[in-house]
């Protein structure tokens, strides 16, 4: 198991990066219509 430093959650039965890929998609689908996202990881870590 590991550590999901991005939520704090240990031993999800899922792996890290669809979880949190998943999250940063939630957030940024609520972003206005004319703000263009930052395409780059390191912005959403």
């Amino acid at each position: 198991m590991k550590m999901n430093w991005n939520s704090a959650v240990f031993g999800r039965s899922e792996p890290i990066t669809p979880g949190f890929a998943q999250t940063v998609g939630l957030i940024l689908s609520e972003l206005p219509k004319d703000v263009i996202p930052k395409p780059f990881y390191r912005y959403y870590m």
